[in-house]
């Protein structure tokens, strides 16, 4: 083995190395800033029936999704933990013959999400087609 190239390679091997390591950095950092930090949003829904059973289709849609209920009040308000890792909260608002419902969805403190974040819109849309179910 040639002594003389034995620095060059080492030389080269070393800064290969740092900026592999420096774009792992750099793609997680992008990765946590973008869904780990992202701010909460939310969706508004009018539905043509009671509070009680927009609770009670809230509800089954949170189960149909997977979700670990993590508080119910019975009335107004509800929260599911879907696929461990997004907190969609749910608030209900009579309003004569139908309900507003307002739809959270959050990440935790310490949670990290890789991809795309669709919950509160497959929550969202799943509520809407048993609105359309029940509605006839």
């Amino acid at each position: 083995m040639n002594h003389s190239r034995l620095p060059t390679v080492a030389l080269f091997t070393l800064l290969a190395l740092l900026i592999l390591g420096s774009l792992l950095t750099l793609l997680l950092s992008s990765c946590a800033g973008s869904f780990a930090g992202r701010a909460p949003e939310t969706r508004t829904l009018t539905v043509p029936y009671s509070q009680a059973q927009a609770y009670t289709r809230s509800s089954q849609v949170l189960r149909q999704m997977g979700a670990e209920m993590t508080a119910m009040d019975g009335r107004q308000a509800l929260q599911g933990l879907v696929h461990g890792a997004v907190l969609l909260s749910v608030q209900l608002q009579e309003q004569g013959m139908s309900t507003l419902v307002t739809v959270t969805a959050s990440i935790p403190p310490g949670k990290l999400i890789l991809g795309t974040v669709d919950e509160l819109d497959q929550f969202c849309t799943r509520l809407q087609a048993v609105e359309t179910v029940y509605a006839h």
